[in-house]
């Protein structure tokens, strides 16, 4: 069963061309069961329930990715970039300015076990797919009050640009 509605009061699903309420099947007046327009009308109207009420704060989580365009099965980097997209272009941006430690440097110094980069079958070094961006971020926060006196201001500078 394939669940499209859930709140506090009800559960909307359907399975082999059935559609559910609680667990009951829906039918209309004559008691056949509803078809896919009605059933998406029934959603409509429990969404109207809350959507048309006065709230003074909307929360809205969406999962990652959530933000990135797809056409034709390639990502637009126009609208969105995913966590990979993001870790290439803090690479890149680090390795092009000395007054930055690189994202390997940074990941040698708190002692984040991937590579950042890693040689590809032509030979070319790139962002390794391994590297997890969010599981690095971690380990640099954590790890920023161990860094030492003479490498602090770098650290922070390089910490800033890729949160830039």
């Amino acid at each position: 069963m394939v669940d499209c509605y859930i709140s506090a009061n009800s559960q909307y699903a359907y399975e082999n061309e059935k559609y559910y309420k609680n667990g009951a099947v829906i039918t209309n007046d004559t008691g056949n069961v509803v078809d896919e327009i009605t059933f998406k009308s029934l959603i409509k109207k429990e969404t109207s329930t809350f959507i048309h009420k006065s709230f003074s704060n909307i929360i809205v989580l969406v999962g990652a990715g959530a933000s990135v365009l797809c056409n034709s099965g390639n990502i637009d980097s126009r609208f969105g970039k995913t966590v990979f997209m993001l870790a290439k272009l803090i690479n890149t941006t680090l390795k092009d300015e000395d007054e930055f430690f690189t994202l390997q440097e940074l990941s040698n110094l708190c002692k984040y076990n991937i590579p950042v980069e890693i040689e590809g079958e032509d030979g070319i070094e790139g962002l390794n797919r391994l590297f997890n961006l969010e599981d690095f971020l971690s380990d640099l926060l954590s790890f920023e009050k161990y860094v030492s006196d003479m490498d602090r201001d770098k650290y922070i500078k390089s910490k800033n640009k890729i949160f830039d």
